[in-house]
């Protein structure tokens, strides 16, 4: 006898995406230790072939955001970016 399975058609939600992202968080870096580490986790990154990435650089003065975007817009691995 065959088992009926029920399936949920419930879509992902953003949160649910985000939260299996390999990501970074870079809360109480400096400007240089900032782009360093964005520069080496999209580098390691790239070698685990993950495609999407999630980079959190808080807020504050803008500081790191900035550095950040900076070395986004640099990579050329980098297609796009959101803030």
């Amino acid at each position: 006898m065959a088992e009926a399975r029920e399936f949920s058609s419930k879509k992902s939600s953003n949160k649910d995406i985000i939260k299996n992202l390999p990501f970074i968080d870079l809360h109480g870096y400096d400007i240089e230790s900032a782009r360093v580490a964005t520069n080496d986790f999209i580098n390691d990154n790239i070698i685990l072939r993950n495609k999407k990435i999630l980079i959190i650089h808080g807020k504050g003065k803008g500081l790191v955001r900035s550095s950040v975007h900076e070395t986004l817009s640099k990579r050329k691995e980098v297609s796009r970016y959101y803030t």
